[in-house]
């Protein structure tokens, strides 16, 4: 069942975002309740993952023997299927984000005609975020010209929108070098770079309270933090703890008509966000092949 429809999908969102120019979508988004597994497809390669539960951690080779009957349906080699394991994640938990294989498995992808390099094997998270790709869209349709700032970058997928959009200047912010080493690749590899887009591994608290001081404003902001950020065995953020501070010092720094989109993945989030006048957008920021509508949570203003 779960190769049928997963054949299904492909022939229909593979049709329809062609149009679009994207060869990244999800597939399968849990779309049988039995089987909690979701499988995303990567022009030709298929990553499978499941949240790790006691029904399926007793029954040898699960994923790979779904893999194995969806790669049959779909006609894809067993060598373009990867396959991850996830649990849900605490505070304080470090548990790491890698894949069981600890290989890397890069290729280029589009996505809206933009490049972007993603790796299917070594870690949990590939590097490009597809339910997000109906908000780098709109964040994409107010750049023109604007001061851009994409907080928790990450490997600078928003970014990417915002440069190709005509931003007059980027700064993307993240704590990790390697990300931002991704996300300098993922410019250069849509010949973007100069000296208006900046990349800066900084602590994003610090550098907004640093811009804050300095008088430095932004016209769009996109703050997208982890759910947990760790350093050692003592977390540092933590979104249902943090996100009101971190939203309030985003906005010190939003010039006026600017706006500010905040999100998180956290499963059980509870905002308090509307006495800073934020409002939910999560119906109009997620891709729609997701079944799941709270794969992201996302909030938005102007100010």
């Amino acid at each position: 069942m779960t190769a049928n429809r997963a054949a299904k999908n492909l022939k229909h969102w593979q049709k329809r975002l062609a149009r679009e120019k994207t060869t990244v979508f999800r597939l399968f988004d849990q779309d049988i309740p039995e089987v909690r597994v979701v499988i995303d497809w990567y022009d030709g390669d298929l990553v499978f993952a499941e949240y790790e539960r006691e029904q399926t951690s007793t029954v040898p080779q699960y994923l790979e023997s779904l893999g194995a009957a969806v790669a049959e349906a779909l006609g894809v080699d067993a060598s373009r299927c990867h396959y991850k394991r996830r649990h849900t994640r605490h505070e304080g938990d470090t548990a790491g984000r890698y894949g069981a294989s600890g290989q890397r498995a890069e290729k280029i992808v589009h996505e809206s005609g933009h490049r972007f390099s993603v790796d299917l094997a070594s870690h949990i998270d590939t590097g490009l975020f597809a339910d997000h790709r109906p908000t780098r869209q709109w964040v994409a349709r107010e750049a023109r010209g604007k001061r851009f700032l994409n907080l928790y970058g990450y490997t600078g997928s928003f970014t990417v929108y915002a440069a190709a959009a005509g931003a007059r200047e980027t700064v993307t912010v993240d704590r990790s070098r390697q990300y931002l080493e991704r996300a300098h690749h993922n410019m250069a590899l849509n010949a973007l770079l100069g000296s208006q887009h900046r990349f800066e591994a900084r602590d994003c608290l610090a550098f907004l309270n640093e811009a804050r001081l300095s008088g430095a404003r932004y016209d769009l902001i996109v703050l997208d933090p982890p759910s947990f950020s760790t350093a050692g065995e003592d977390p540092e953020l933590e979104v249902l703890r943090d996100h009101r501070r971190m939203v309030e010092a985003a906005l010190a720094t939003l010039e006026v008509e600017g706006q500010l989109w905040f999100s998180t993945n956290h499963q059980r989030f509870e905002p308090d966000l509307e006495r800073l006048g934020l409002r939910e957008v999560t119906d109009k920021t997620v891709a729609p092949e997701y079944r799941n509508r709270n794969a992201h949570r996302a909030w938005w203003t102007r100010r």
